[in-house]
């Protein structure tokens, strides 16, 4: 496999597959076009993210990086790598108290026996400031969804308005970049955007302090456990200041004592910030302790079947009374699922 050399030797991305382009980020004075030479690909993974970011090109000078998210104006997604999602907010608008809607939301994929319905002109709203989750059937959708909203996949058909939210995303595995400290990588989305200032790593440490990792700031990736790996992919999203921070199954490969444990922490930035948070996740429990909002997805073609609303106060612990509530929705959840 070929590889191109920057100045000095270093060797920037692999060449494969054939073509030319630009990606263009930002408006104005904080334009930039991160260059695509012929053999390029766009960046899809956070190496070729990293390596591509050094080639960014300011034009006019000002801050930026690279973002994801619908554009304002004209709702085309902005070329975003699925990897940098957790690390890297939408571009800045009028946030307000208006919902974050989805409207006739259609997708499909090709298959052997013709069009694969994945999503069926899907109607949802999600109350500004929630805590929602959306449960379904694996393969339904609920992560086609999540990267629609995300601005990481085009929708063929349906809109979906964010009123100007910038949003973060924790994807189901930590995508931490293994030459990077666990300090840098928990600034790696401020750095996509402008360089790091003193203010910035006395949050991101006061941040990781809270998360428990403050022994380990300098520690490298491949020495965590999966648990604290996604500590820190957690931190990358929240040092973003995101209005709407996606979740796609963050808790899923990590023992109970650390997925509990994680929960907390996430309940206790979700008070404290102010965020929409809306999570995929197929653990009852888990959704039933996390969430004001329940929207319950049926199989391909996906709709929702259901929606619940959680009269369970915050912040909530997991005693006999609670644990009791706990079950009662669990019970619900279980009843709507098997009816959709």
């Amino acid at each position: 496999m070929a590889r191109r050399r920057a100045a000095g030797g270093r060797p920037l991305c692999p060449v494969r597959d054939p073509g030319r382009g630009e990606l263009c980020d930002g408006r104005g004075s904080d334009r930039r076009v991160l260059r695509l030479e012929p053999g390029d690909r766009p960046p899809h993974d956070p190496v070729h993210v990293e390596l591509l970011r050094r080639r960014v090109l300011p034009l006019c000078g000002g801050g930026g990086g690279l973002r994801g998210g619908l554009h304002p104006a004209g709702g085309r997604p902005r070329a975003q790598a699925p990897a940098l999602a957790s690390a890297c907010a939408t571009a800045p608008g009028d946030v307000s108290v208006s919902p974050i809607e989805v409207r006739r939301l259609r997708v499909s994929y090709p298959s052997a026996r013709g069009p694969l319905e994945v999503l069926d002109h899907l109607e949802l709203t999600i109350p500004r400031g929630s805590f929602t989750s959306l449960i379904g059937p694996s393969g339904c959708g609920k992560s086609t969804l999540l990267r629609i909203l995300a601005g990481l996949q085009i929708a063929p058909e349906g809109t979906v308005e964010l009123h100007g939210a910038r949003t973060a995303t924790v994807f189901q595995r930590p995508t931490l970049l293994p030459w990077r400290t666990v300090l840098d990588n928990a600034l790696f989305g401020l750095a996509c955007r402008r360089p790091p200032t003193g203010d910035d790593r006395a949050a991101a440490t006061a941040l990781l302090l809270e998360l428990g990792l403050g022994d380990h700031l300098d520690a490298w990736p491949h020495t965590l456990s999966e648990g604290m790996a996604q500590r820190v992919n957690l931190a990358r999203a929240l040092l973003v200041r995101p209005d709407v921070l996606l979740m796609d199954e963050p808790f899923s490969a990590l023992d109970v004592q650390s997925r509990r444990a994680l929960h907390d922490d996430l309940l206790e930035r979700w008070r404290t910030d102010a965020l929409t948070v809306i999570l995929v996740s197929h653990d009852l429990e888990e959704v039933a302790y996390l969430s004001d909002w329940i929207g319950v997805l049926s199989d391909k073609p996906t709709r929702l079947v259901d929606w619940i609303g959680l009269e369970l106060p915050h912040p909530r612990r997991r005693g006999v009374q609670r644990r009791i509530a706990l079950l009662e929705v669990m019970d619900r959840l279980a009843g709507a699922l098997e009816q959709g």
